[in-house]
Order: C-alpha cells, then sequence, then structure tokens
C-alpha cells in the first residue's frame, strides 16, 4: 500500500467512509418489505442502526435562536457568519473587546444543533496561550518512551469529529493572536489547502494510542466537517495577522455596538439621565478608536444597579467612567485627542441631567493639563 499512489488512497479511503451511508439508504428503502416473513428468512444478519446527517437549520432559525439567548448582533451579520461557516473551514472574528466574539461561537453551535444546555458536545473552546510556537501545542505529541500519543483536547475532538463525519463540530480559538497563529496554525494550514487534508504528528508507525483507549492515525487526515473560527483583539498584548492567516480565512468584523438594542434586551431599567450619558459618551470615546463593547456597557450598568442605596444613578456612573472608561484614553498631542477630551470635559461637567460628575470630570482636566504640558497623556500619569 505504501507504493500506491496518493489519490488511490484517498479515493480508497473516501469509498469506505461512504460504505455505512449507502447501507443505511438501503435499509431505508427496504423497510417496507421486512413485515413479511419471507423477508425475515431472507435476512442473513440483523440490521445495523446509523445515524443520518440531521438537516441542518436555515439560516433564519439559526438567527431566531441567538438573538433568543440575548446575543446583541444584527441579523445581517449571522447570516454572514453562517454562510462563512460552509464557504471555508477558517473564519476569523476581529473586533473591540466585549462586542461577543467568543460568544458567538458558542451560540452559532448551540442554534445549530438546538442545544440551550451548558455542555455542547460539538464544540470546543481552547485558551490560546501566549507561549505557543509549533504544531505541537494544538495536536500533542508522542511519547516514544511509553509508546502512546499524549494528544490535547483539541486533537482529541478532532478523533471525535473524525468518528461522527455526517455532523459538523466547532472549534474557537479564543484570542487566536495573543501567540503568532502561523506558527502554531502551520500544519493544520497547510492540510487544509491539500487534497489528502493530512497532518503528519511524528509517529514511527501506522498508528498509536493515547492513555485514554483512543487511536491515532499516521498521518491525521483533518475530517471535512471540522470548522475553525479565531477570535482576534488587536491591541499592545497581541500580534498581528499575516497574510498566510488571511489568505485562507474569512474575516468577519465585530466593531459595531448597538446601543439601542442593547437597552432593549437589557433585564433591568435603565435611568434615563444615565442612559443618555452613556450614549454621549460613546460617541465621543468612538472617536478615538477606543469604543466599548457590550461587556463594559453590562458592567458599569450592574455597577449602577448594585449601589443602590450607597450612590444616586449619577454618582455611581460618575465612578465607574472614571474606573472603566478614562483608563484607555492615552497617545501624543493631535487635534483629534484635544478635541475629544475637550467634548468629554464639556460632557461631564454639564451632562444632559444637569449634574456634573466631579470625579471623571476633575480626571480629564488632569489628562488635558498633561496633554498641554508633555505632548502626551494618559490616565495614570495625569
Amino acid at each position: 500500500m505504501r507504493n500506491q499512489p496518493i489519490w488511490r488512497l484517498v479515493l480508497i479511503e473516501d469509498v469506505l467512509t461512504l460504505f455505512p451511508l449507502n447501507e443505511a439508504l438501503m435499509e431505508q428503502a427496504e423497510a417496507p418489505e421486512r413485515s413479511s416473513p419471507r423477508a425475515a428468512l431472507m435476512l442473513h444478519e440483523p440490521a445495523s442502526r446509523y445515524e443520518l446527517e440531521p438537516p441542518a437549520p436555515d439560516s433564519a432559525t439559526i438567527v431566531s435562536r441567538i438573538h433568543a439567548r440575548g446575543l446583541t448582533i444584527s441579523a445581517t451579520l449571522l447570516r454572514a457568519y453562517h454562510v462563512a461557516l460552509q464557504t471555508r473551514p477558517l473564519v476569523i472574528l476581529p473586533g473591540i473587546s466585549g462586542t461577543g466574539k467568543t460568544r458567538l461561537t458558542r451560540l452559532y453551535a448551540d442554534a445549530y444543533y438546538g442545544i440551550d444546555t451548558v455542555d455542547n458536545p460539538y464544540y470546543l473552546i481552547v485558551a490560546v496561550q501566549p507561549d505557543w510556537h509549533n504544531g505541537r501545542d494544538m495536536l500533542g505529541y508522542y511519547n516514544a518512551l511509553t509508546g502512546y500519543y499524549q494528544p490535547t483536547p483539541f486533537l482529541s475532538f478532532v478523533l471525535r469529529a473524525i468518528a461522527d463525519p455526517l455532523r459538523p463540530y466547532f472549534v474557537c480559538l479564543d484570542e487566536m493572536n495573543l501567540a503568532r497563529p502561523e506558527y502554531y496554525l502551520a500544519p493544520l494550514l497547510s492540510a487544509l489547502e491539500t487534497v489528502e487534508r493530512t497532518v503528519d504528528l511524528g509517529i514511527p508507525m501506522a498508528q498509536a494510542h493515547t492513555i485514554d483507549g483512543m487511536t491515532v492515525a499516521q498521518p491525521l487526515r483533518l475530517p471535512l466537517n471540522l470548522r475553525l473560527i479565531g477570535t482576534v483583539n488587536v491591541d499592545e498584548s497581541t500580534y498581528p495577522l499575516s497574510d498566510k492567516i488571511l489568505d485562507r480565512a474569512n474575516v468577519i468584523e465585530l466593531t459595531e455596538v448597538d446601543m439601542p438594542s442593547f437597552r432593549a434586551s437589557h433585564p433591568q431599567p435603565i435611568d434615563e439621565a444615565v442612559w443618555q450619558v452613556l450614549v454621549a459618551l460613546q460617541a465621543i470615546v468612538t472617536r478615538l478608536g477606543q469604543p466599548y463593547g457590550y461587556r463594559t456597557l453590562g458592567d458599569m450598568l450592574h455597577y449602577i444597579e448594585q449601589s443602590s442605596g450607597l450612590f444616586t444613578p449619577m454618582q455611581a456612573l460618575d465612578l465607574q467612567i472614571k474606573q472603566r472608561i478614562l483608563p484607555r484614553l492615552r497617545g501624543h498631542d493631535t487635534p483629534l485627542l484635544r478635541q475629544a477630551l475637550a467634548d468629554l470635559l464639556a460632557l461631564l461637567r454639564n451632562p444632559a441631567s444637569q449634574q456634573p460628575l466631579p470625579e471623571s470630570s476633575h480626571k480629564v482636566e488632569q489628562m488635558l493639563n498633561r496633554l498641554e504640558r508633555d505632548g502626551f497623556t494618559d490616565f495614570y500619569g495625569a
């Protein structure tokens, strides 16, 4: 077999994969005849049970299920994500922190299978680590001393997908650019671009066993039902994505924060004066490229709700602006930064409610003074 051409081995493997499906279809075709005694005598072995691929839900059903779980993302973007997953095995979700990138990957997998429980067997989240630098971090390694293959959770998940080829399996690479994706994903990226889709695992034999009893083939063939989704943040702690990654992926940006939709879905009533300040504040910090996402917005409102009896809503908002928003503002003296800080100071001194916000306005005034003095400003040095 080793001297066989690659295309012939691939063809043989594909035909073997189709056998169970063919037998399942034959069973369905013969079902009406099995009720007769003669048909029972003609069967030489008991019929096996095969799970056929469940019909995929349409995009409208998926959008409805995701919105029912409270995710504030437009139907257009959800449909684009749905189509992207059907088109390429790799989708990248960049965007500001807190816009629901990671949550989208889970809720989509839940919506696809109609799951609303804690556990989804068709979904895996992989927290990318900053020190990942080769394929072993994703795929594991063969231990020559024990004779066992040491798998990662990702590889174990891939083996499950291989054993269940008719159902899609979804993997979220959370914060995938904390390390360089073109390094730790290199074997997978190469495999996805070949007909064979094989990955060399470094096993010196045709297969190896893991400690928990799974069998790993050498080489590993990536299944067609595996979907990879990477979430990306762009800040000083991450790496930019190379063209090698971008050329192999659909990129769907999540940067829009839909304030009215968020308010409509928020479970608690929101003080009108507080909300007007939050909307105006979002417009100012967005001009600086520092909009806050749904996570920050929800946390600020939760703080205000929990402070009832200790602070007025505007006092709590004043503290939250200083604690959650101002530490993110920094930069060299430019007309854009100078004007944004001036507009922010005017808003905090005289908001729509006519109740000044002294804590945060005093801090912004200090930041403006430092900008004038040093040509640079940030929260900590002001």
